[in-house]
This record gives C-alpha cells, structure tokens and sequence, in this order.
C-alpha cells in the first residue's frame, strides 16, 4: 500500500475553511463556468452515472457537480461545504438545494437516512482530517462514491498512487464494486458494510 501524507514531507496538509474561501473567491478557474469546462468534468460525469438514487454532495464546492447532475437528470439532494465562499457560488450556480456551510463531521448524521441513496464524495476525502471517521458516520448500505487523488496538491492531508490502495483504506467499511482512473483521480463506487 503507498498512501503519501504530504505534511509529513513538507507538504500542506490540512488546511480551515478560510483557506478555500480565500482561492474560491480568487476564482479558481477549474471551478468557474460550465461544468464541461472543467478538468473535472470527465471525473464528475463519470461518478454520477455511477451514483444511484438520490445523491447528496459532500464537499460540494460551488456546485457544478448539482448543475451537471440536474443536466444529466440526476436527483440532487443537497451539498454540504465548510467554505462559505463555495456555497454562495453553488445557491448562485444552481437554484435547488439546500447548500448547507458547516463541518460535515457535525450536519453529515443530522440527515435523514431515508431522504439519500448515494453519498457522493469527489475531491474531498483527501481533504479531511480523518476521512476514516467520516466514512465510519455512512450508514449501512448507502451507495458510496468517491474519488482520490494521486498526486499532492496544498490542503491535500494524503493521496494515494493505486486502485488497490483503495482496499487498504476502505475495505474494511466499504465493498468495493467498481474502481478505476480517469487523469490523476482514482474513483470507486461502493457499498457500507
């Protein structure tokens, strides 16, 4: 298993909300526009098709995913972001919601079970302080969907450099059902134990 912790090397590590209030009020230009401009487009449209249900969107940014998954007639349920920035731009991007701003550690199990199938986690695990516990808070059953990256980049707490790494870190909450790699993200969709 290779998963790099960044900070252990110099790197960033994690990072505050105001950390990304400040680079999505730069107007990052990956997360401006259409979402099909976006170097995620592929990554995003990829893991909704995977994503049964309806999906709520864990580290939603400014909500192109909630734009693109009501183009491809997905059910968005709501986004959840610790940056304030990013959830003014996704109530401006897309009039559904709600966009809720806060610690997903704190509003995640305030939701009702029965009102999601899919948690949809892209670009975002790597973020967090201890996505283990956050994977440990899914209810049993929910429809997992997420991606990691395989290179480090500033807030990056750790990425990781295989699919079977993915087993090493997941597998004793999640069955993985389907893995692969589009760019420098490693995806998965898989179910709660």
């Amino acid at each position: 298993m290779v998963i790099h912790f960044p900070s252990s090397t110099g790197g960033a590590g994690y990072q505050p909300p105001k950390f990304y209030d400040y680079w999505y009020s730069k107007g990052m230009k990956w997360y401006e526009g259409k979402p099909e401009k976006s170097q995620y487009y592929i990554l995003w449209k990829k893991m909704l098709e995977l994503s049964e249900g309806r999906i709520i969107d864990i580290g939603c940014g400014p909500g192109q995913v909630c734009e693109l998954a009501i183009s491809m007639r997905i059910p968005y349920l709501m986004g959840i972001d610790f940056s304030q920035v990013a959830i003014d731009k996704a109530i401006e991007r897309c009039d559904i919601g709600p966009f809720i701003c806060g610690d997903t550690m704190n509003i995640f199990p305030s939701i009702e079970q029965k009102d999601y199938d899919t948690v949809f986690i892209c670009e975002t695990l790597e973020h967090m302080k201890d996505d283990l516990a956050f994977i440990d808070l899914i209810p049993r059953g929910k429809i997992v969907v997420a991606s990691l990256p395989t290179f480090g980049s500033g807030g990056h707490v750790f990425y990781i450099d295989h699919e079977g790494d993915l087993i090493t870190r997941y597998g004793s909450s999640i069955t993985l059902l389907e893995s692969g790699k589009i760019a420098g993200w490693i995806y998965f969709k898989g179910v709660k134990k």
